[in-house]
């Protein structure tokens, strides 16, 4: 941290011209609202940064998990009121735009102060650009998070172990490089005992959570199969047609893999688990493999010893790469008490040295610049799988009618996958009639 804080305090000049261009003239506190957790605990620590060569002062208003998504909507309907700053998941931003709550940065674009096509393009078409078929820009990429897997690399260097998937499979037992390899690796290692102990093949979760970054449920899990056969919300992108789009064949087949691999292989009582129970269940051993956010990796190697257990890897295709993308933006908002401030914050925030000190400080930083400094892919063991995801990084919708449209698919895909309601066709023939209807009536079609 002093090192970070030394090289960010080196650059007053730089910080002091973005801040000024901003119109960052007098100090002002700028009110930043987002929820709480390891990402706002991070940006207080930049932030003081920012107090210290600027002289404005930054404070927080922070909602729990469970009740971040309806606090922050109250907010965006009422233009941000009580917010300078908005700490705003990717869905919610077409709301936004349609309550006139987030400030266009068209102005800032043009004038060269912040420059989106410095982050991550997958990143910045989710968290940033509304409408979906045009180039205006609403928010920068405040924290990337995507989707992704954990594995027991301990198990997976046992000679006994690699003796035997090898003589089962005619391969090495090594992290997949196709989805479908997944649920050989996970069949392989369950009802196996290792150290004493019956295992299973991967921890996962299926349980609708308030405090998950996509909502929980079955949806995030599946999508990422269904994006690795290739799955698309419509086609093009913006065009609102789903039909023949969502309920392909080939979405229909990576459907009945996801469900065959929760049948199969998961750890007891996956379907009704959160997260975070899929997170303790791999880390007390209950598995090989877990998939979770990488922003959840972190417990993992908080230990070096215990750091040493475990090894990552991004999404894997199966006809083509994707990752179930979440993290934040950060946008300025209409009724900013603090205007310039904040202007003058997003300004700094977007300034590549700082981007670096916010991937130092944890903030899974979108950033050109994050990645390409030398110490990147040591800053953490799952660092290199991290930007493998977020660089195929894929949003769900950011409609107004998000919130509709993401119970739909939710439910549909809960009675397939964990009731055993129907097939994965139709499962996903009833999305696709869910969503035509809730687009029609919104004249979006």
């Amino acid at each position: 941290m002093r090192t970070a804080t030394l090289r960010v305090l080196s650059l007053a000049f730089a910080l002091g011209a973005a801040a000024s261009a901003a119109g960052g003239a007098l100090a002002d506190t700028v009110t930043l609202c987002g929820v709480e957790g390891p990402v706002t605990r991070a940006l207080a620590d930049l932030s003081r940064l920012f107090e210290t060569e600027t002289e404005h002062i930054v404070q927080f208003e922070l909602a729990s998990p469970t009740d971040f998504e309806a606090a922050m909507l109250e907010r965006l309907s009422e233009r941000g009121r009580g917010c300078d700053l908005i700490l705003g998941r990717a869905e919610w931003l077409g709301e936004a735009v349609r309550r006139n709550a987030y400030v266009e940065l068209g102005e800032l674009i043009a004038d060269g102060i912040v420059d989106p096509d410095e982050f991550l393009p997958a990143v910045t078409f989710a968290h940033s650009v509304w409408p979906k078929d045009g180039q205006r820009y609403f928010a920068l990429p405040a924290s990337g998070d995507a989707l992704g897997w954990a594995y027991r690399k301990d198990w997976f260097q046992r000679t006994e172990l690699r003796d035997a998937f090898r003589a089962q499979f005619r391969r090495d037992l090594a992290p997949p490089e196709r989805w479908s390899d997944i649920r050989d690796i996970a069949a392989f290692f369950t009802g196996r005992e290792i150290d004493g102990a019956r295992v299973s093949g991967v921890a996962l979760a299926a349980a609708p959570d308030p405090g998950d970054p996509a909502g929980g449920g079955v949806a995030p899990g599946a999508l990422s199969a269904l994006y690795a056969w290739g799955f698309a919300h419509d086609n093009p992108a913006g065009s609102y047609i789903v039909d023949g789009v969502v309920n392909t064949p080939n979405a229909a087949t990576a459907l009945a893999a996801f469900r065959d691999l929760l049948d199969c292989c998961a750890v007891p009582n996956a379907r009704y688990a959160r997260a975070a129970g899929a997170s303790r269940a791999f880390r007390n051993g209950q598995a090989a493999l877990e998939l979770n956010w990488f922003s959840s990796f972190a417990e993992l190697v908080r230990s070096p010893d215990e750091a040493k257990k475990f090894g990552f890897f991004a999404n894997p295709g199966q006809l083509r790469h994707g990752s179930v993308l979440g993290g934040y933006g950060l946008a300025v908002t209409q009724a900013a008490a603090s205007p310039d401030a904040a202007l003058a914050y997003l300004a700094w925030f977007a300034l590549p040295e700082v981007q670096r000190v916010w991937a130092e400080l944890g903030g899974m930083s979108a950033h050109q610049a994050a990645f390409e400094d030398p110490a990147y892919d040591r800053s953490t063991p799952y660092a290199a799988a991290f930007l493998q995801a977020i660089a195929t990084g894929r949003a769900s919708w950011q409609d107004p009618a998000f919130a509709e449209l993401r119970a739909a698919l939710e439910r549909r895909l809960r009675a397939y996958v964990v009731d055993g309601t129907g097939t994965a066709q139709e499962a996903l023939d009833l999305v696709a009639a869910d969503w035509t209807r809730i687009l029609e009536n919104l004249g979006r079609l």
